[in-house]
C-alpha cells in the first residue's frame, strides 16, 4: 500500500515519545539508586524486554495504546518516588539491590508493553521494516534530545506530557487526539503540585517531622532541603550531603586532618564546604579553595547558614573536583570528601590515578585526605574488610604514609611525612592550635586506631593477639582502567541490606575473564545471521552503557545530559540505516565501535563513541535483516541488548573495566563478521 507522510510521522512520534519517557524514568531511577550508574543500564534492559514482549503480544491495540500512557507515566513516576515504602529499610539505609530490580521491573511493565504495541502497531501500518526501524530511532533521538534540554527547567511531569503529545497530534481517529491532547494539558497544568506530592512522598521515610523546604535540578541529580527540629539537611541523589547550620560534629575530624601540618596556610576543599569548611577556617589558614559541583549548593549555604562561603579567606569554584584539582596551584592541605565508591562518579576519587594527581598538588610535607568510608565498629563483614584494604593499597602505592582514622565513617590521611593519631600528641597540637573545645579521644583511643589501621591495612578482622592477621590479604589496586573498588562498594552495599545479589556479584567475580571471552564468542562462529544480530544488540547495549558510565567517571555529572548522550545514540542509529553495507562490513562496524571504549576514557570521545556505535548498530540492522523476517531480527536484536543490561554491563563493568568489556563487546562481533555469509 502507498505509505502517506501521515503515516511516516507515527513511528517518529512514538520514537520521541518512548525515548523521552525512557530518560525521563532512567533519571528517576538514579536518585532511588543513590546516584548508581549501573541502574541506567537495568532500566534500558527492563525496557527492552517488555517493549518486545509488548510488540509481540499487544501489536494490535494501535492507537487504543496511547491514552492510557496519560496516566501510565505518571503513576510510574509516582511508584518510583514511593519506591522506599515497598521496604522495610530504616532512613539513611540503601534498598536491598535484587529487590529494586525486581521493583523496577514492575514499575516500568505496563509503560513499555504499552510502547511495544505501539510500535508493531506501526511497523504494520508503514509496512517497511527498515523505514520504520529509522523513522522510530530518529524519533528516539529527538525526544532525548528534548529532554536533555529542557530538564534544568521543567519537572517530570511536565516532560512526560510534552513527551506524548507528539503522538496524538498524529493519531486518528481525530476523536482519540483531541482526548488525548486535552488530558495531555490537564496533566501539565497538574504538574507542579504532583511534583510537589512525589517528592514529598520520596522523603517522608526519614519520619513525620521532616519538613521538605525545597528542590532543584542540578548536574549531577536533584538536591532538597529538609527541615528537621530545626536543622536543615541537604540531599544530593539521595544521599545526605550536610546537616546545617553545623554544630561542631565535624570538628574532631577537622582537627585529625589539619593537625598533621604544622603550619596549614593553604587548603583545597572538595565536597565537604556545607560541614568542614567552618572547621577549617578555625585553623588560621589564609585561604581555601572549595570545589562543589555546581553553584546552587553554595545558595544552599548562604541561605542555611549564613556567613562561612562568604568568607574573605574563602574561593568558592563550581566544577568537577577531580578536573580543578589537577589544574590548581600546590596546596598545604587537600581534604576530598568523596563519600563511599559505590558509584563511577565516586570511586574516581579513590583510584590510584587521582591520588597520584593530589600527591602531585600538596606542597612538600603536605597532607591528603579523603573519606569517609563505610568501617567496621563491631563485626566487621567480609565484603567491606576486602573493600576497605583495597582502598588502602592503592592510597600506600602513591603516599609512603598513610593512616586512618577511626570511627563507622573513616577518614584516610596520606603524606610524605610521618603521621600521628597518637593522644598525648594531637591533644598537645590540639591545645597549640587553640582549639581545646574539641573532643579529639575517639579518634586518638590507641584500641581504636590500631584496630581501624590494621583492618584497612590487612583486610582482616583485628586481632591483637593474632599475629598472622597482620599479613594483608591479596587485593588488586583501584585504578581508572579497572575500578574494583567500585565492585566491591556494591558488595557491600548488598551486604549492608541483607541482599542475595552479593552471592551473584561474588560468582560473577570469580569466572576468568577468559571464560567470559570465550562464551561470548563461540555462538558468533557458526555463521548464522541471527546469531549475529543477536551479537549486534549486545555489542551496541554495551557500548551505550559503558559510554554513559565511563562518560559519568570522566566528566563527574551524567544526570542532566543524559538525554543528549542517548539522543546522540539514537540519531547514530536512524542514520546508519540509510548506509548500505555488506553483513561482513556492518559487523566489523559495531565491532571496532565496541573496540573504541578501550581507546580512552575521555568523556568527549565516549560522547562520540556513541553516535558513531549508533550508526554501526543502524546499519548492521538494515544489512542483516531481509523484508520477510525482519521482525525476528529485530526481537534477536533486543534479546542481545536484554542479556548485554542484565549479566555484561552490571558484572563486567566495574570488575573488568572498559577495556575488557570493550573486548567482550568487539569479540563476537568480530568473529561473526568472518563467518556470516
Amino acid at each position: 500500500m502507498e505509505v502517506t507522510r501521515r503515516a511516516w510521522a507515527i513511528p517518529l512520534a512514538f520514537g520521541a515519545a518512548a525515548q523521552a519517557a525512557q530518560v525521563v524514568l532512567a533519571r528517576e531511577f538514579l536518585v532511588v539508586f543513590h546516584g548508581n550508574e549501573l541502574s541506567i543500564a537495568l532500566v534500558f534492559g527492563l525496557w527492552l524486554f517488555w517493549v518486545a514482549v509488548g510488540s509481540a503480544c499487544a501489536g494490535r491495540l494501535g492507537p487504543a495504546a496511547a491514552l492510557p500512557q496519560i496516566v501510565a507515566l505518571p503513576l510510574a513516576i509516582l511508584v518510583i518516588r514511593d519506591l522506599r515504602s515497598w521496604f522495610d529499610v530504616p532512613a539513611g539505609h540503601y534498598l536491598p539491590l535484587l529487590g529494586l530490580v525486581i521493583a523496577s521491573g514492575a514499575i516500568l511493565a505496563v509503560p513499555c508493553l504499552l510502547f511495544g504495541a505501539q510500535f508493531a502497531w506501526a511497523l504494520r501500518l508503514v509496512g517497511t521494516p527498515g523505514r520504520t526501524y529509522a523513522a522510530e530511532a530518529g524519533g528516539a533521538a529527538l525526544g532525548a534530545a528534548t529532554v536533555g534540554l529542557l530538564s534544568p527547567a521543567l519537572g517530570s511531569f511536565v516532560l512526560t506530557a510534552m513527551a506524548l503529545a507528539p503522538v496524538f497530534a498524529v493519531l486518528l481517529p481525530r476523536k482519540t487526539a483531541i482526548a488525548g491532547l486535552a488530558a495531555i494539558v490537564a496533566l501539565a497544568a497538574a504538574s507542579s503540585p504532583l511534583d510537589r506530592f512525589g517528592h514529598e512522598r520520596y522523603w517522608r521515610h526519614l519520619g513525620p517531622e521532616a519538613h521538605l523546604l525545597e528542590t532543584r535540578d542540578s548536574p549531577d541529580g536533584p538536591v532538597a532541603a529538609i527541615e528537621r527540629g530545626g536543622e536543615v539537611s541537604i540531599y544530593r541523589s539521595g544521599r545526605l550531603w550536610a546537616t546545617l547550620p553545623d554544630r561542631g560534629e565535624a570538628a574532631p575530624i577537622a582537627c585529625a586532618i589539619l593537625l598533621q601540618h604544622p603550619s596549614p596556610q593553604s587548603v583545597f576543599l572538595a565536597g565537604g564546604s556545607a560541614s568542614l569548611l567552618r572547621e577549617v577556617l578555625r585553623h588560621g589558614v589564609g585561604s581555601v579553595d572549595v570545589v562543589e559541583s555546581h553553584e546552587g549548593l553554595f545558595d544552599l549555604i548562604r541561605r542555611y547558614d549564613p556567613g562561612t562561603i562568604d568568607d574573605a579567606r574563602v574561593r568558592p569554584c563550581a566544577g568537577d573536583a577531580r578536573r580543578a584539582l589537577a589544574r590548581a596551584d600546590a596546596h598545604d592541605v587537600i581534604i576530598v570528601a568523596a563519600g563511599e565508591p559505590d558509584t563511577a562518579v565516586g570511586n574516581r576519587f579513590y583510584t590510584a590515578e587521582f591520588f597520584a594527581v593530589a600527591r602531585g598538588r600538596l606542597t612538600p610535607g603536605g597532607v591528603f585526605a579523603v573519606g569517609p568510608l563505610a568501617a567496621p565498629a563491631g563485626y566487621a563483614a567480609d565484603e567491606l574488610l576486602a573493600r576497605n584494604a583495597t582502598i588502602h593499597r592503592t592510597l600506600a602505592s602513591v603516599f609512603p604514609q598513610v593512616r586512618v582514622t577511626p570511627g563507622t565513617g573513616a577518614w584516610l590521611l596520606a603524606s610524605e611525612r610521618p603521621l600521628t593519631l597518637d593522644e598525648a600528641e594531637m591533644v598537645s597540637r590540639t591545645a597549640a592550635r587553640g582549639r581545646r573545645d574539641v573532643d579529639i579521644y575517639p579518634l586518638t583511643d590507641r584500641f581504636a586506631v590500631e584496630k581501624a589501621n590494621s583492618e584497612f591495612r590487612t583486610g582482616r578482622a583485628y586481632d591483637p593477639l593474632d599475629l598472622s592477621a597482620e599479613a594483608p590479604i591479596a587485593t588488586a589496586s583501584n585504578v581508572d582502567a579497572r575500578p574494583v573498588g567500585h565492585f566491591e562498594s556494591l558488595r557491600v552495599w548488598a551486604w549492608q541490606a541483607g541482599d542475595a545479589m552479593g552471592a551473584l556479584l561474588a560468582a560473577a567475580a570469580a569466572i576468568p575473564l577468559w571464560v567470559i571471552l570465550l562464551g561470548v564468542t563461540l555462538p558468533a562462529a557458526a555463521g548464522r545471521r541471527g546469531i549475529a544480530m543477536f551479537a549486534v544488540g549486545f555489542s551496541g547495549m554495551v557500548v551505550a552503557c559503558g559510554a554513559l558510565v565511563g562518560f559519568q567517571a570522566d566528566v563527574g555529572h551524567l544526570y542532566r545530559v543524559l538525554g543528549f548522550l542517548i539522543g546522540g545514540f539514537m540519531a547514530g542509529t536512524a542514520a546508519g540505516t540509510y548506509v548500505k553495507l555488506s553483513p561482513r562490513w556492518a559487523l566489523v562496524a559495531v565491532a571496532a565501535s565496541a573496540a573504541g571504549l578501550a581507546l580512552s576514557a575521555n568523556g568527549v570521545w565516549l560522547a562520540a563513541l556513541l553516535v558513531i556505535a549508533g550508526a554501526a548498530v543502524g546499519a548492521c540492522y538494515r544489512a542483516l535483516a531481509r523484508e520477510q523476517d525482519a521482525p525476528r531480527m529485530y526481537a534477536l536484536d533486543v534479546a542481545g541488548g536484554c542479556a548485554a543490561a542484565f549479566v555484561a554491563v552490571p558484572l563486567l563493568l566495574p570488575l573488568h573495566g572498559l577495556a575488557a568489556l570493550g573486548a567482550v563487546a568487539a569479540l563476537p562481533c568480530a568473529v561473526a563478521a568472518l563467518r556470516v555469509k
